[in-house]
């Protein structure tokens, strides 16, 4: 059906059915949209077993792909240290690739981010090197 069903799986999420939550995450999972990243970290929280294990297989899915590592990564970052480490844990306990690909994502980007802060207090003007890390050379196009 495509990327027009995106939105409403992502509002099923919230259903009052645990059938509807879980079949939902299932099919985010499957599709591999990392914008599911977010909602489905989230859905970690559901009172029904079920539904937290339909949203742990769906990350482990998202992680298939760099950009989906990096959403889980992102979505996940942002919990409190004890929430961060039931992520990592659930994640674990099903691929333990993933997790260590999500962890590592975590570690980089929060390694990154004192650097950007200092980078911006020190100059308006951003270098490629503080956005992406490394010795790139900067392309005129996009």
């Amino acid at each position: 059906l495509g990327e027009g069903v995106v939105e409403p799986l992502i509002e099923y999420l919230g259903s009052g059915l645990w059938y509807t939550r879980a079949c939902a995450a299932g099919a985010l999972g499957r599709m591999g949209v990392p914008v599911a990243a977010g909602p489905l970290v989230q859905l970690l929280r559901d009172a029904n077993r079920t539904v937290r294990d339909a949203a742990f297989d769906a990350l482990v899915q998202l992680t298939g792909s760099e950009i989906g590592t990096h959403a889980v990564a992102e979505a996940a970052g942002g919990l409190p240290e004890r929430a961060r480490r039931y992520v990592l844990d659930g994640l674990a306990a099903r691929d333990r690739d993933a997790a260590d690909a999500v962890a590592r994502t975590m570690e980089e980007e929060a390694q990154r981010g004192p650097e950007m802060l200092r980078a911006v207090n020190q100059s308006d003007e951003l270098s490629w090197e503080d956005v992406v890390g490394g010795g790139g050379t900067r392309s005129a196009e996009p």
